[in-house]
């Protein structure tokens, strides 16, 4: 993997140039070769805001009700974005935060520590080559799931969409038709920015600063990311891992000991505030004072969407639970054991025609395929299928299960409030 020809660390300006750098209009953003939509509304302006702060309140998102640590995040969050930027400065990513933990105050240039300009590059340059493989890896692995979807049955795809869309959905799709990938690189990107967040905050031991308390294990799940650099392959798997642990339901989990749970809240908290400001000056500005570039803002190589408005990226997450449930049941049925009935399964999969996405044409009309879905096998997926998917998507207790009742509540307000 290699620098990109425009790489160029800003050692020498100041905060206020260093930001200016990264944020004026002639700088391409990460998308700019992937245009999508324009800028909408990141919520439903005079609607939304209230639902949304109960859901915070409701899941202890800590930084709702301590300003003091939201500002941490926001602060901690632009050094990330600098440092694994194009043009990364030491003004807005001091080193001297990320070697002794003492959290954003540092972070923020209050005393850079004296670093080398040789030792800087180094840590720019792998700050870049990590968060730059996380996406790449992520997106692979977003990508294949959705690809790999497209071959089962109809009726299996029908029972992850119902359990969270009601008894009357049909088939999930995947973004596998012309034009979906710019999406689909959206999609994965909600994902990748959260993982090489943490990981990014993690190694500095900043955490706790923006009101994650995880156990052990969960901490040293995030940091097996970084291990698993280290060896071919590994990465790939950890950065699964990770997501898949956080979509478990559990009745205790909320924003401070669930990694999923904090990001929505990150996500929710930047678009509630974000849209009260574009309220208040009457447009959605791209002016960096006021700008988080969470949910809003110009910055070079920022891989966070900002023509997602919260909805889309909420939308990304579930999409995600629901194409790796659907994959699932092979996999675990198989790792009981070895099972013969499991051959007419994988048969079937490996069988229908999908060649329609390698040659960029149009989702063909119903099933392209066969399934003998009366066979043993499928008999035992289906089954396995149907208590995954209630337990992952339709349980309140899951991190989809709680999505998917915040999208209801606000879609119902939406409907009661345009029949007024």
């Amino acid at each position: 993997m290699q620098l990109p020809e425009r790489y160029s660390v800003k050692w020498d300006l100041s905060f206020a140039e260093a930001l200016r750098v990264c944020t004026e209009p002639s700088v391409p953003g990460f998308y700019h070769k992937n245009p999508f939509d324009p800028v909408r509304p990141i919520i439903q302006p005079g609607v939304d805001a209230q639902i949304y702060r109960n859901w915070l309140r409701e899941h202890e998102f800590l930084p709702h009700r301590d300003a003091k640590m939201w500002a941490t995040i926001k602060e901690i969050w632009l050094s990330y974005i600098s440092a694994t930027s194009y043009f990364p400065n030491p003004q807005l990513a001091p080193n001297e935060g990320f070697a002794s933990g003492k959290g954003a105050a540092v972070v923020l240039g209050k005393g850079v520590k004296a670093e080398s300009l040789v030792d800087m590059e180094r840590r720019f340059s792998q700050q870049l080559f990590r968060k730059m493989k996380i996406s790449r890896e992520m997106q692979l692995h977003y990508e294949h799931l959705d690809e790999f979807s497209e071959a089962w049955p109809l009726e299996a795809r029908r029972i992850v969409n119902r359990c969270t869309n009601g008894p009357d959905a049909g088939p999930v799709l995947g973004m596998n038709e012309p034009g979906q990938h710019a999406r689909l690189m959206r999609c994965s990107s909600v994902l990748s920015c959260m993982i090489s967040f943490l990981l990014y905050c993690k190694e500095a031991e900043l955490l706790e600063d923006m009101g994650l308390n995880l156990d052990h294990e969960q901490a040293e799940d995030i940091m097996d990311i970084l291990t698993g650099h280290v060896f071919p392959g590994q990465a790939f798997l950890n950065t699964r891992e990770l997501v898949m642990m956080t979509l478990d339901a559990d009745i205790d989990a909320n924003c401070q000991n669930n990694i999923l749970l904090w990001w929505i809240g990150v996500l929710i908290k930047s678009a509630v505030e974000t849209s009260e400001m574009e309220i208040q000056t009457g447009t959605a500005s791209h002016d960096v004072d006021g700008l988080d570039f969470i949910s809003r803002g110009r910055f070079a190589n920022n891989h966070m969407p900002m023509d997602f408005d919260l909805n889309d990226k909420l939308d990304a997450i579930i999409h995600f639970a629901k194409i790796a449930i659907l994959n699932e049941p092979p996999r675990t049925l198989s790792q009981s054991g070895k099972d013969t009935d499991l051959d007419v399964v994988i048969e079937d999969i490996d069988k229908l025609d999908i060649s329609w996405i390698r040659d960029g044409r149009l989702r063909p009309v119903g099933q392209t395929g066969k399934h003998r879905l009366n066979s043993p096998g499928w008999e035992k997926v289906f089954r396995q299928l149907q208590t995954s998917a209630k337990y992952g998507l339709d349980s309140p207790e899951s991190v989809v299960g709680r999505l998917c009742e915040l999208l209801r509540n606000t879609n119902c307000q939406r409907a009661t409030l345009s029949h007024e």
